[in-house]
């Protein structure tokens, strides 16, 4: 891994770290909507490559 890789890695964690965080809050609140969001985003993130190897097997080429 480069340094740019390493950036991106880290950048995704904040961003997975942060969206947790405002997820937490948003429920607490009573939130709950913006907490599913937020708490998706940080999901996403999380599991991008397994998301990306479902999407192309589901859409791959013919």
């Amino acid at each position: 891994m480069d340094e740019h890789d390493r950036l991106v890695a880290a950048l995704k964690d904040i961003i997975v770290l942060f969206s947790l965080m405002a997820a937490v809050g948003s429920v607490y609140h009573g939130n709950w909507l913006a907490g599913g969001g937020y708490a998706g985003l940080a999901l996403l993130f999380f599991n991008e490559k397994q998301l990306r190897r479902w999407w192309r097997g589901r859409h791959g080429r013919r």
